[in-house]
């Protein structure tokens, strides 16, 4: 209980002292070992080895969706007397929109009414994309799957033990330990039946090899290798994780053990860090941050400049955008009066063809000013982005998302049919959206019969000319109005994109001349709270 009680303590002291991250793993290790009244199982591995699959046969019920693509949301299966399903905002999810909620989503919660959550007391997590070397390495990244009381690291016949995934098993050995965790070899089917006992006898060999403490398994619904399994494994899958949440107090102590070591080991990289820094003088830290001030607003200055010059090439951009929009009515106009002159029953085609020709002309219209105005102002965002490079030394990204992908992105709100994310810098990012034909109004129409009946009663060249006249005026009108909703819309497109620019290289700045500390005296003290931190975990 003293135990417990002290390391409750540095849990909070590392917290408050700035350790956000070495607090949350060693409250993760206390957690396990507490008495609860639920276990946390998870589940993890690369895209699509089938740990949906697997969850669905050890529940018994078909609760999650299997689909041949990737999902990305972090899905949490709990037992309830009602089934409900909620997204990463707490709305309530169709069951009929699971698959699709899962793909847009970056956590879903499905509630069950399951009697083997239930009667054992159970939480099934199901953990994506974790497996990249660099979320490998990122211990906030891990934060939540060493909190839960056991893992299951599904991977494929085909794909064995990669790179990736015997690094996952080595830290989670290390910083949870070998009971808690179970492998399971998935799709044997997809290799040749001649290669099925080459595979197991490789899973077998390596394992023993490299990771004699942990164990393994095979899942196979087929049941086509059923005798051949049993000479590797002697338990089900079933029973060999349920097996997970029957280890003892001794296994759990060394868990601790090797979290607080590697707490330690952090620990004291901060110490030598803040030793350092001590050991600079005083003038010199002090001649040092001014240098560092007087670039910083030098380049302060550089941002602004770029602002301007920026400010010129978005006027730039908006009158050729703003001609290239003239042009293209000209144009439609253009078809329209030839089809009006050309039409033998005039009145005919005013009233009934007029319309249709009118739609098909401005949609097709508006895909050419969507794609001309997107790479204009995309020129204008490059030039931004290569100013970061060159000037600030900052290497930037483009990514394009799809519109599922684009949802899931709480910064970015879709506008219209055009899609693109641009992030300027590292963190940042604006979204470009612009459809001409949203600005235009999808159902907006040139023509009608009341036109027409206006002017019956006039020669027929008279009337044809006041219709040709009016359509004229008309087409005007709208590309007037058009432009000028164009343009307005535009200008907001600019000015995000050059807020969130400057908001970006601010950004930079800060963190490129960022001061480590600001005197001796902060650091000296800083350095004697790890040090009494050190002494009590040293103590334990």
């Amino acid at each position: 209980m003293e135990k417990s009680i002290e390391l409750i303590k540095i849990k909070e002291e590392l917290e408050e002292i700035g350790y956000a991250t070495l607090s949350a793993f060693l409250s993760n290790a206390l957690e396990r070992q507490s008495e609860k009244d639920t276990h946390i199982l998870g589940f993890v591995g690369d895209d699509l080895v089938g740990k949906s699959t697997i969850i669905n046969s050890f529940l018994g019920d078909e609760i999650l969706p299997t689909s041949i693509l990737p999902s990305f949301a972090e899905t949490t299966i709990k037992y309830g007397d009602e089934g409900v399903i909620y997204d990463g905002k707490g709305s309530i999810v169709d069951e009929n929109d699971l698959l699709q909620s899962i793909e847009e989503n970056d956590s879903i919660s499905v509630f069950v009414n399951n009697e083997f959550l239930k009667n054992n007391s159970l939480i099934i997590k199901e953990y994506h994309n974790l497996l990249s070397q660099s979320n490998l390495s990122d211990m906030a990244m891990l934060e939540d799957v060493y909190k839960c009381d056991a893992v299951v690291l599904v991977m494929t016949a085909e794909h064995l033990l990669s790179e990736s995934e015997c690094t996952f098993i080595e830290n989670y050995i290390k910083y949870v330990g070998a009971k808690h965790l179970l492998i399971i070899v998935n799709k044997l089917t997809s290799v040749a039946d001649s290669e099925v006992m080459r595979v197991l006898d490789y899973v077998k060999n390596q394992i023993t090899l490299k990771f004699a403490d942990i164990k393994w398994t095979v899942f196979d619904l087929s049941g086509k290798y059923k005798e051949l399994i049993q000479k590797y494994v002697t338990d089900d899958f079933k029973s060999e994780i349920m097996t997970l949440f029957g280890t003892n107090q001794e296994d759990d102590n060394s868990s601790m053990n090797n979290v607080l070591k590697y707490i330690k080991e952090q620990l004291e990289i901060q110490r030598a860090e803040f030793q350092r820094l001590e050991e600079k003088s005083r003038e010199e830290r002090i001649k040092e941050k001014k240098k560092k001030e007087k670039q910083k607003e030098l380049e302060k200055a550089s941002i602004e400049g770029v602002g301007l010059t920026f400010q010129q090439k978005k006027n730039n951009t908006v009158e050729a955008i703003d001609n290239y929009i003239k042009d293209q009515f000209d144009e439609i106009f253009c078809k329209i009066e030839n089809a009006f002159l050309s039409a033998s029953n005039k009145y005919f085609w005013y009233e009934k063809e007029l319309d249709a020709m009118w739609r098909k002309l401005i949609i097709k219209m508006s895909d050419k000013v969507n794609n001309y105005t997107s790479s204009a102002i995309g020129r204008d965002v490059d030039w931004l982005k290569a100013f970061l490079e060159t000037e600030l030394g900052i290497q930037s990204v483009t990514v394009n998302l799809t519109e599922r992908g684009v949802r899931s992105v709480e910064k970015v709100v879709p506008y219209g049919t055009y899609k693109k994310y641009v992030p300027v810098g590292i963190a940042g990012g604006v979204f470009i959206g612009y459809s001409l034909f949203r600005i235009i109004g999808a159902a907006i129409s040139i023509g009608g019969g009341l036109l027409a009946y206006s002017y019956l009663e006039m020669k027929d060249s008279e009337q044809t000319e006041e219709i040709r006249r009016q359509i004229r005026l008309k087409i005007k009108d709208i590309s007037a109005d058009t432009r000028k909703m164009s343009q307005k819309e535009i200008e907001k497109i600019y000015a995000d994109i050059l807020s969130e620019f400057e908001n970006e290289a601010m950004d930079m700045l800060e963190e490129k001349y960022r001061f480590d500390c600001t005197d001796n005296e902060e650091c000296f003290e800083q350095r004697k709270r790890i040090d009494n931190l050190l002494k009590r975990i040293e103590e334990i």
